[in-house]
């Protein structure tokens, strides 16, 4: 679902869409996506029905709109400190950036209807932008598409972890479990190895 008016730079617009976006949140830390109405998204960002139809087809168009903005937000951090860093310290905490990513998370994830799923569009663009580094990197792999996808559930298994924990959680946390899961997948490799 996209809407036509969606790319238009006019500041108003912009306006507009921050204020039907953040009545979406505001509404998802008080109640389930599926009892938000489009009723209730207008009456919080105090414009009219037709205003919010101008913007968006439904409120999954608008949902589908405040994830895509998140990931666009998130994908660049993550995946220049994936090729800094390297894991786990590419999810790990940064309070000056992370924040309000991280509590938007923590809201963004109760998205899960057959129309549009946070964790499928989450899971898809990840892999997609995995997919991408990876051949920026000239890596040569025999099935490039199954393994970001791999590793677009690894990433989103940690973030989850990340949006249980809140905005302070304890680094050392992802960190921990990190290595664990290393010698964990090293054990299942080499069973003489426990």
């Amino acid at each position: 679902m996209t809407s036509t008016n969606r790319d238009k730079p006019d500041l108003r617009v912009r306006k507009t869409r921050r204020a039907i976006i953040q009545a979406l949140f505001s509404l998802l830390s008080k109640k389930s996506f599926e009892t938000i109405s489009v009723l209730d998204l207008v009456a919080l960002a105090e414009i009219g029905p037709t205003t919010f139809y101008r913007h968006y087809q439904d409120k999954y168009d608008l949902a589908q709109a405040a994830i895509d903005d998140w990931l666009a937000r998130l994908n660049p951090l993550l995946i220049h400190r994936l090729a800094s860093q390297g894991l786990p310290k590419a999810i790990q905490h940064q309070p000056e950036v992370d924040r309000g990513l991280i509590a938007e998370l923590a809201l963004l994830r109760k998205i899960n209807t057959p129309e549009v799923s946070f964790k499928a569009s989450t899971l898809e663009q990840l892999a997609a932008q995995l997919q991408a580094e990876l051949k920026a990197r000239n890596v040569s792999l025999r099935y490039p598409g199954p393994i970001a996808h791999h590793f677009a559930a690894f990433i989103y298994s940690f973030l989850m972890v990340v949006a249980d924990e809140g905005p302070d959680y304890d680094e050392r946390l992802i960190e921990n479990q990190f290595d664990e899961f290393k010698r964990v997948f090293n054990i299942l490799n080499n069973p003489d190895c426990v």
